[in-house]
C-alpha cells in the first residue's frame, strides 16, 4: 500500500531546497527589523530559567554557527535549525524555525522554540 502524504494547502508535497546560510541570516535580520519573531511558551520558560534574553537570541541569529539544519519540518511547514554562539563566557544553542508559508521578501517569520546552555564540545556541526 502506497502511503503518500495527503495534500495540505500551502504545504509542499516534496521537500523544498533549503535556504542557504547567508540567505537565512538576511531573513533573520529582516524578521527582527519587522518584529516578526514569535516566542513559544517553552522558549519563554527556558529563557527565564536560564537568564537568557531576546537580545541574546538576536545576537545568536545574527552571528551564531549553524550546528544542525536547516531541516524541513512538514508538520509545522517550517525550516528548523540549531544555532550556537558563546555569549558572556557561556555556550548557548538556540533552536529556531523559519516559517515556510511566510513571504520571505515582505515579512519572514521566525519562531523561537527553545534555548539550551551547553559546553563548546557539544556544539559540533551536524548539518542537514
Amino acid at each position: 500500500m502506497d502511503m503518500k502524504p495527503k495534500p495540505v494547502p500551502g504545504v509542499p508535497l516534496a521537500v523544498p531546497a533549503p535556504p542557504s546560510i547567508p540567505n537565512l541570516r538576511i531573513l533573520f535580520v529582516r524578521a527582527i527589523e519587522l518584529g516578526r519573531v514569535r516566542m513559544s511558551q517553552h522558549f519563554r520558560d527556558q529563557a527565564r530559567l536560564r537568564g537568557f534574553s531576546t537580545l541574546d537570541a538576536e545576537q545568536i541569529l545574527e552571528e551564531g554557527e549553524f550546528v544542525s539544519g536547516p531541516k524541513f519540518e512538514r508538520e509545522y511547514c517550517s525550516w528548523k535549525m540549531e544555532i550556537f554562539l558563546r555569549l558572556g563566557g557561556k555556550g548557548w544553542k538556540l533552536v529556531v524555525a523559519l516559517d515556510y508559508t511566510a513571504d520571505y521578501c515582505e515579512s519572514p517569520l521566525i519562531n523561537l522554540i527553545t534555548v539550551h546552555q551547553i559546553g563548546i564540545k557539544h556544539a559540533k556541526p551536524t548539518r542537514g
